[in-house]
């Protein structure tokens, strides 16, 4: 069974297509798009993870996305 964080960063990954991940690199450093933005946000709605577009945007990190989880 996947934790929120391991299924937030796999999610990660994929959009990304990339195998290592760092918490606090911006995904736009790391070669996020906004179409590729709106394709994680949407694939986090997916298990529950609800990300407000305009915050991703000022913060656009995976620490940002597990400290917005409510669990």
């Amino acid at each position: 069974m996947c934790t929120v964080k391991e299924e937030v960063v796999n999610i990660w990954k994929s959009v990304l297509d990339m195998n290592d991940v760092e918490n606090d690199k911006w995904f736009f450093d790391v070669g996020g798009s906004s179409i590729a933005a709106i394709q994680l946000i949407n694939e986090l709605k997916g298990i529950g993870v609800n990300i407000d577009i305009d915050r991703f945007y000022r913060d656009p990190t995976i620490d940002m996305i597990l400290s917005s989880c409510v669990h």
